[in-house]
């Protein structure tokens, strides 16, 4: 056995850290994941609620109640229904203090005189039993049991979504009920009431956030809209399976309820619509197998349940709407079998499901008209194959599944917009896209950037696209790029920028004017010859061509092209050729009015000799031959505007030359900084060119 030593000292053992093999290049973000919550259990220390039957008509409504922030609350509630407008109401209210309020009325009228309005009551800290005193959440409380007592005309209305509470430094308007506080401190609830019809728990100005417990023992069918949304710290639901029978719409029933974990059973036989049914139950676990054959709307009904993995047989077979039906399930690892073949739009539809690794075999998307973002962020997913022939929408359908290796997509010949569908996808080294020169969309920017391991694009029609910008970009194993239809394209900025292994663009077609094609080639140091279709004429050219091949240090020749469009007048259309360090053929380019050189050739060191242009025109000439360090000779006329030939290799007669056909201006610059031929000037030679204002920088 070998002794390892460090220094005099000798080590027993050693840990061999295998190399992390990440595919994704870099770490994808954190996965945010709810601690797991032990069943609820009612506190110990919680005053016990009164027992309610099943033909009382009473309710029992439970406070904490801080020292030094009474709890201000309004209650109303409405008797049961006799005729038209007429709901003969008496309840007796007693507030937990000592004392009591009898709320009466009898036309359900804001307007008459006769209207049960809401009774308010300032609850203190003091005026509760000292026995009643426990601490919660940290704080030391009383609490305040408030019972209604509504036998003598029935119950068939409590308002408690306009509960009002105070806390610390946050203030209500006390009677104004429009305006109350989120927070009511109430944190349990029961009710029974043969003749209840409506009860809510949620109001746009006041939310239940401390309620843990709701028990119903009796009712008269209850609606489910909204029922219990944002009762964020709700852990425990007894309801009848019956209660809301003939619904059939259950929008955010449990919306934003966090805590809970375990979803009640009950009657869904008429639903037709679950959208957001159990949005943002961060800690939800277990959803029974409710009745959804008639539901058509499936829309984010379990978006953001982080903690759910196992999911309910449910049908899902009429399903029209499943946008963000997963959404954000963080512990999704396989999709449920479940039938999506009617589903028309899965926008958003697993969208940052991180785990999510498997689809269904028997995956049936041939309705859906709208897949945008469906599985965006989806980061483990390995595979997919899809038919596609009726989707318009596949924006982003693909976005960020960075471990996905394959993509198979049918019938694509409807899509409108698919900008940016295949993006991010780093592992991707297969795609398979039928009908693809049949395809009409307007929108392709993007759609295959940043997917590092494909090697080949697959040859779409992409004479529709407005702009191809980014379409490519970041391909780094891509050793050809297929041919682009740029018939209705205006800009094409960053088309294959970054693409290091690219070796041979496909070239363009119909190219007509295009306003940009900014960082079209930039990193592109495989390149070695400029794409066909491009440079050709006027209306082959694009206006800004910024850092257009800044960088392509293999690229040999530039001989020939037209650049007579380039004339987007601005001070950043510029550094064209930077570090091309490979380019020794400038013979023959057309320039035009307007151009702007700025940059143009800087750092490319094979540039021997530049001849043959006329630069009167040029907009700018700045750094257009800032360090070429190989530049020997220079025969350009009408040079008006400041220029650099820093760290050039021309001789002092080559100098010379060039200082005889500068143009007469007024506080314009030459660098000529360690240019080789500058030490070796005469005097005399270095005034012909300051006797024609301009400034020598040696």
């Amino acid at each position: 056995m070998a002794v390892i030593k460090v220094g005099n000292n000798s080590i027993g053992k050693i840990s061999v850290i295998e190399p992390y093999d990440n595919p994704f290049g870099y770490d994808p973000p954190s996965i945010r994941y709810e601690p797991e919550l032990q069943p609820w259990s009612r506190p110990s220390g919680w005053l016990d609620m009164p027992v309610i039957n099943s033909g009382d008509s009473k309710a029992s409504l439970l406070f904490m109640v801080e020292s030094g922030y009474p709890v201000k609350v309004g209650l109303q509630t409405r008797g049961a229904y006799q005729a038209g407008n007429i709901y003969p109401t008496y309840s007796v209210i007693n507030w937990g203090d000592g004392t009591e309020v009898v709320q009466s009325g009898r036309v359900w009228d804001g307007n008459n005189s006769e209207f049960p309005r809401h009774v308010f009551r300032e609850i203190l800290f003091e005026n509760l039993p000292a026995n009643s005193e426990i601490t919660y959440n940290g704080n030391k409380c009383r609490q305040a049991l408030v019972t209604i007592d509504g036998t003598a005309s029935g119950i068939s209305y409590v308002d408690l979504s306009r509960l009002a509470g105070v806390r610390f430094e946050e203030e209500v308007v006390y009677g104004n009920y429009d305006y109350n506080y989120q927070n009511n401190r109430l944190v349990d609830f029961e009710i029974g009431s043969p003749a209840l019809t409506s009860l809510s728990f949620y109001h746009d100005h006041a939310r239940n956030q401390l309620l843990e417990h709701v028990k119903i023992v009796s009712h008269s069918g209850l609606s489910p809209y909204r029922f219990f949304q944002e009762c964020q710290s709700l852990r425990s639901i007894e309801i009848p399976e019956d209660i809301f029978s003939g619904q059939t719409n259950f929008y955010a029933t449990f919306g934003s309820c966090r805590e809970l974990t375990h979803a009640p059973n009950f009657d869904t036989s008429s639903a037709t619509g679950v959208q957001s049914m159990f949005s943002s139950c961060y800690n939800l676990v277990e959803v029974p197998d409710y009745y959804t054959s008639n539901v058509t709307n499936f829309n984010g009904m379990f978006a953001v349940c982080r903690a759910l993995e196992n999911y309910p047989n449910i049908n899902t077979s009429n399903g029209v709407d499943f946008t963000s039906m997963f959404s954000s399930n963080h512990r999704m690892v396989e999709l449920p079998d479940y039938d999506f073949s009617n589903g028309q739009n899965f926008s958003t539809f697993t969208y940052r499901n991180f785990k999510l690794k498997m689809l269904p075999n028997n995956l049936k998307f041939e309705n859906a008209t709208n897949m945008n973002s469906c599985f965006y962020q989806c980061y483990d997913l390995r595979s997919a194959e899809i038919d596609c022939r009726n989707v318009t929408n596949f924006r982003e359908t693909f976005n960020g599944c960075y471990s996905i290796e394959k993509i198979k997509i049918s019938g694509l010949s409807n899509v409108l917009d698919m900008a940016a569908g295949f993006s991010s996808c780093l592992n991707l080294k297969k795609i398979e896209i039928g009908d693809g020169e049949n395809i009409i969309s307007t929108g392709m920017y993007s759609l295959f950037s940043s997917c590092r391991s494909l090697e080949k694009i697959p040859t779409l029609n992409t004479s529709h696209s407005t702009s191809l910008n980014s379409y490519m970009l970041g391909c780094t194993s891509l050793l050809e790029s297929p041919v682009i239809d740029a018939s209705s394209c205006t800009s094409l900025s960053s088309i294959n920028s970054s693409c290091y292994s690219l070796v041979k663009s496909g070239g363009f077609k119909n190219l007509n004017r295009p306003t940009t094609m900014e960082s079209a080639f930039w990193d592109c140091n495989s390149l070695r010859e400029l794409p066909s279709g491009l440079f050709e004429d006027f209306n082959s050219t694009p206006a800004r061509c910024r850092a257009m091949f800044n960088n392509c240090n293999t690229l040999k020749s530039i001989a020939g092209i037209n650049l007579s469009g380039v004339n987007q007048v601005s001070t950043t259309n510029y550094q064209m050729f930077v570090s091309c360090g490979s380019i020794e053929d400038y013979s023959n380019i057309t320039f035009g009015s307007g151009t702007n050189a700025d940059h143009m050739f800087q750092s490319n060191y094979r540039m021997f000799s530049f001849s043959g242009v006329d630069v009167s025109q040029f907009y700018s000439t700045r750094n257009m031959f800032h360090n070429c360090q190989s530049l020997r000779h220079v025969d350009i006329t009408g040079i008006n505007n400041d220029i650099s030939f820093y760290q050039s290799h021309m001789s002092s007669g080559s100098v010379t030359e060039l200082f005889e056909s500068y143009e007469t201006v007024s506080n314009k610059t030459i660098n000529m900084q360690r240019c080789y031929g500058v030490y070796q000037l005469h005097p005399d030679t270095m005034a012909i060119a300051t006797n024609k204002g301009w400034t020598v920088t040696t």
